[in-house]
């Protein structure tokens, strides 16, 4: 993950926290709207590590026949 992305997430994990502490609630309105924020932002980071990885994995596989022919 890049570092902005790493620095928007720990951002909005920071402002979800704090304002939870002046609401004093986790259920309070603003502090929902911040997670279900945060989970998206994490879903999407983790569909695009997944979605490398399948890349590499058919790049590897693609390899793999040219260098057996080669052994």
């Amino acid at each position: 993950m890049d570092k902005l992305k790493t620095a928007q997430l720990e951002m909005l994990r920071r402002k979800m926290v704090e304002t939870a502490n002046q609401e004093q609630s986790l259920l309070h309105r603003e502090v929902l709207h911040l997670s279900e924020m945060l989970d998206q932002m994490i879903i999407n980071v983790q569909r695009e590590k997944c979605a490398k990885r399948k890349s590499g994995l058919k790049q590897h596989y693609a390899r793999e026949p040219e260098e057996a022919a080669v052994r």
